[in-house]
C-alpha cells in the first residue's frame, strides 16, 4: 500500500443534538428500525487517520484504495471474507471458516449467518461475486485488479470478453468458492486486500465505480458496509457536505453498526482533517484530541518525560524515492544509481530526531523473508559522482515531488545531497490527495520524474513488496520498469511452497531491483505518538500504520474517567 510521509491527530465533533437525525438520514428508510440504538450518549474517540492533512479520503471505494489512511478507514466501515489481524495473521471476517483443496486451487468460504450490511441487508455469496466483479470490471478501471489476477477467468473478464468472472462461484447463499489458475503460496493473504471487500449491490449497483466522481467517495449514504462502524451522514446528496456540515472542519463521524456480526463498539469515532501534523499535535495538547503522532521537533521532550502518554511502535512502512524509468534522466540506470549512492540515510535519522531508521532494502527489517544485501547502494559521494558521469542525460533538470507539509525538510536535505553529486533539482510540494493521485498510476501519466513515497504491507508476504510492485506491466508498477529475469525469479518464488526456497528466490529478486535502483530506499518509519492515558484497548503494530483496536475488537475499546 502506498505510504505517504506524515500523519497526525484529529479534532472535530459533530453536534450531538443532531446525531440521531444524521444517523437516520444516513440509511435508506427501508433499513430504519424502531430497535435502532441511540448514539447520542456514546463517548467520542477522536482518531488520527486524516488529521495531518487538509483533505479527507482520496477514495472510499475498495476498488481504488491506494494509500494507508484510506485503507485503514475502510477497516472501520467495510469488511471482506477474511482480513489480516493486528497480529499479522489471516483471520476470519465475514467468513467464519474456509477450506482449501489439496491442490491449493479451490478456496471455499462459508459466510456467517448473521453477517449484515449497515442497512440491515444480509451478506450473501452473490454479494461477494458482485463485489469482486465490480472491482475487476473494465469500466471500474481499478489499479488493484492485479491482486485477483489468479482467479479463473480473470483475463477474459477484465478484458471485456466475458460477462462474469468464472472463478467466483456461488454454491449457495452462504457459500462461495474462489477458484484460481495455479497454486501459489500467498493467495490467501493476498485475498485479504481491500479490493475484495464486500459491498451491497442494492446500494451501489449501477452507480459510478470509476475513480473519478466515484459514488462511494462522494456519497455518504452509499457507504453501507459490513464493518463494525457506519458513517453518520448529513443528507443523501452526492457531495462532500453529505459527510459534514458546510463551512465546518472536514471530518467523518462514525457510530456503531447495529447489524455488525461481532461484538458491538460502545463509542463514536470522529476523524477530522486538520491541515498538518503540528496543528494536530497542538490540538492534542489542548485536550481536543485523544491521540496524535508527535512531530519530530517535539519527540525528545516526550522521551525525557513520557507522562504515561508517550508510545512507540515498529512498522512495515518503507519510505523510498519512486523513479520514472521511462523519463530522463532516470531512464538511464547510471543516473538512478547516482541518486541511490548520493543519499545519506543516517542524516535522515538525525534530521527526524531518530524517528526513522536507515533503509537499504526493499523488504523492511523483521519482515518475513527479509535479507540484507551488502552490495545495495549506501552513501558514497564519489561512487555517486562516478555513476553520474556515465549518465548521458545528467544535465536534464529534475523536479522532486513530495507531500506537504514536510516539517523536518527532508525534501530539502535530499535536494542538497543530489545537487552535491551534480543533479539540477527543484522541489514541488503536493497536497496529500494530489500526491496520492500521482502514486496510483504510472508516473509518466502525470509527467513525474521523481516523487517521494514508499510501501507498507498489504499482507505479510514478500510477494507484496516484490512481485506485486515490480512485475512487468502490473498496475502497481508505477515506475514502468520491466526485467524478464526478475519476473522469472518471482514467478518461481510465488509458486514455491517451501518457505526457505521461496525466501532465497525473493532475495535474488530484491537484489535485481536494488542493483538497478528502480526505487531508492531511504528509511523505515518508527511510530512515535501520544495517546490519552484514559483510552484503553488500542494498539499499533506492523500490520497497520494507524492505531487499531486490539485483535480488531472494538467492543473492548473504552474511554475511562478523566
Amino acid at each position: 500500500m502506498q505510504q505517504r510521509s506524515h500523519k497526525a491527530a484529529h479534532t472535530f465533533v459533530a453536534a450531538a443534538a443532531a446525531l440521531a437525525l444524521m444517523v437516520a438520514a444516513a440509511r435508506p428508510a427501508s433499513a430504519r428500525s424502531s430497535q435502532q440504538p441511540a448514539f447520542d450518549n456514546l463517548p467520542v474517540l477522536t482518531m488520527s487517520l486524516y488529521a495531518s492533512q487538509s483533505q479527507l479520503a482520496r477514495t472510499l471505494d475498495p476498488a481504488h484504495i491506494g494509500v494507508t489512511t484510506d485503507e485503514d478507514m475502510l477497516l472501520l466501515i467495510d469488511a471482506g471474507l477474511i482480513h489480516i489481524g493486528t497480529d499479522d495473521k489471516v483471520e476470519p471476517d465475514l467468513s467464519d471458516h474456509w477450506t482449501v483443496s489439496s491442490d491449493h486451487k479451490v478456496y471455499t468460504f462459508h459466510i456467517r449467518s448473521n453477517a449484515r450490511f449497515a442497512n440491515g441487508d444480509p451478506v450473501t455469496a452473490a454479494d461477494v461475486k458482485f463485489s469482486i466483479e465490480r472491482a475487476l470490471a473494465p469500466s471500474t478501471a481499478s489499479q488493484l485488479i492485479y491482486y485477483d489476477q489468479l482467479i479463473d477467468g480473470y483475463k477474459a473478464y477484465t478484458g471485456g470478453k466475458a460477462a462474469h468472472l468464472s472463478g467466483v462461484v456461488v454454491i449457495n447463499p452462504h457459500t462461495v468458492q474462489i477458484r484460481i489458475s495455479k497454486p501459489v503460496a500467498y493467495f490467501l493473504t493476498a485475498f485479504t486486500d481491500d479490493v475484495n471487500d464486500v459491498l451491497d449491490p442494492k446500494v451501489v449497483a449501477g452507480k459510478n465505480a470509476a475513480d473519478t466522481n466515484n459514488y462511494l467517495t462522494n456519497t455518504c449514504s452509499a457507504n453501507q458496509g459490513a464493518g463494525p462502524f457506519m458513517l453518520v451522514c448529513q443528507n443523501n446528496s452526492s457531495s462532500i457536505t453529505s459527510f459534514y456540515p458546510a463551512g465546518r472542519t472536514p471530518s467523518y463521524t462514525l457510530v456503531p453498526n447495529p447489524y455488525y456480526y461481532g461484538p458491538k463498539p460502545h463509542l463514536k469515532i470522529v476523524l477530522p482533517a486538520l491541515g498538518n501534523p503540528e496543528t494536530a499535535y497542538n490540538a492534542y495538547l489542548a485536550g481536543q484530541l485523544d491521540m496524535a503522532d508527535i512531530p519530530p521537533d517535539h519527540v525528545d521532550q516526550w522521551r525525557a518525560k513520557p507522562a504515561g502518554q508517550y508510545h512507540t511502535a515498529t512498522t512495515s512502512a518503507n519510505y523510498w524515492l519512486n523513479l520514472n524509468t521511462k523519463m530522463a534522466p532516470f531512464n538511464d540506470v547510471n543516473c538512478r544509481l547516482a541518486l541511490a549512492w548520493s543519499l545519506d540515510r543516517n542524516a535522515f535519522a538525525t534530521i527526524t530526531h531518530h524517528t526513522v531508521l536507515p533503509l537499504y532494502t526493499i523488504l523492511p527489517p523483521g519482515f518475513p523473508g527479509y535479507t540484507d544485501d551488502p552490495t545495495a547502494p549506501r552513501y558514497d559521494v564519489q561512487k555517486a559522482k562516478s555513476y553520474f558521469a556515465k549518465c548521458a542525460s545528467n544535465t536534464t533538470p529534475v523536479v522532486l515531488k513530495y507531500v506537504t507539509p514536510d516539517p523536518t525538510n527532508i525534501s530539502g536535505a535530499m535536494q542538497a545531497m543530489m545537487q552535491a553529486v551534480g543533479f539540477h533539482v527543484t522541489l514541488k510540494g503536493l497536497l496529500a490527495n494530489d500526491w496520492d493521485n500521482a502514486l496510483v498510476q504510472p508516473l509518466s501519466k502525470t509527467g513525474t520524474q521523481l516523487i517521494t513515497g514508499g510501501w507498507t504491507q498489504d499482507y505479510p508476504d514478500p510477494q507484496d513488496y516484490l512481485s506485486n510492485l515490480f512485475t512487468c506491466g502490473v498496475g502497481t508498477n508505477i515506475y514502468e520498469w520491466c526485467d524478464p529475469e526478475f519476473d522469472k525469479i518471482t514467478q518461481k518464488a510465488d509458486t514455491t511452497f517451501d518457505q526457505k526456497q521461496r525466501y532465497a528466490l525473493y532475495a535474488q529478486a530484491q537484489h535485481i531491483v536494488l542493483s538497478q535502483a528502480v526505487v531508492v530506499p531511504q528509511y523505515i518509519s518508527l511510530l512515535v505518538y501520544v495517546l490519552k492515558p484514559w483510552i484503553h484497548g488500542l494498539t499499533r503494530t506492523s500490520a497497520y500504520f494507524d492505531i487499531m483496536a486490539k485483535d480488531f475488537d472494538w467492543s473492548k475499546v473504552a474511554i475511562g474517567a478523566h
